[in-house]
């Protein structure tokens, strides 16, 4: 398993939300009804997730309850899809 999985490498604030960098996909996390919700951008993605139709251009990764079990459920997320 590679040990960089999931590290975040960076952040910057967009429209929506704030997008945050990982080796392999960029990621938005936005603030809905109390609950942040992460989605995975298909047009960084530098691996392939057989799950998601070519044409989509983002995936839900999960919703959680506070910004730090986001940026938690990213890392697992890395590790169970590519670890």
């Amino acid at each position: 398993m590679r040990k960089n999985l999931g590290l975040i490498i960076g952040k910057r604030d967009a429209t929506e939300g704030t997008i945050y960098f990982t080796e392999i996909c960029d990621y938005v996390v936005l603030e809905e009804q109390g609950k942040y919700v992460v989605e995975g951008l298909t047009k960084s993605l530098k691996r392939d997730i057989d799950f998601i139709p070519e044409d989509e251009k983002s995936f839900v990764v999960g919703y959680f309850d506070s910004e730090e079990e986001a940026l938690q459920g990213i890392t697992e997320f890395e590790k169970i899809q590519w670890g």
